[in-house]
């Protein structure tokens, strides 16, 4: 898939793992050694989305079965959140 971006272009690839979305309460075990890994943290909770192979055993929740995509090329970040 690849969409023009005014004059640069961006490629949206397919990574071909299983990924899980996590609750967790502290980072203690996330191996941020693995290629993907990616924390949010709000101020109610820590979001981990991580490999499925990779989730950490003090996860509080956890919900197998995600896809994930790679940009590459320019992310115009004013386009993508352009309203």
């Amino acid at each position: 898939m690849i969409y023009l971006v005014r004059e640069n272009v961006m490629e949206l690839q397919k990574i071909d793992r299983d990924f899980t979305v996590c609750k967790i309460d502290d980072i203690s075990q996330v191996d941020f050694a693995q290629e993907f890994v990616f924390l949010a943290k709000t101020p109610e909770e820590i979001s981990l989305v991580c490999e499925s192979v990779s989730v950490p055993k003090n996860a509080i929740q956890a919900e197998a079965g995600w896809k994930a995509m790679r940009v590459t090329g320019v992310l115009e970040f004013g386009r993508v959140f352009d309203t």
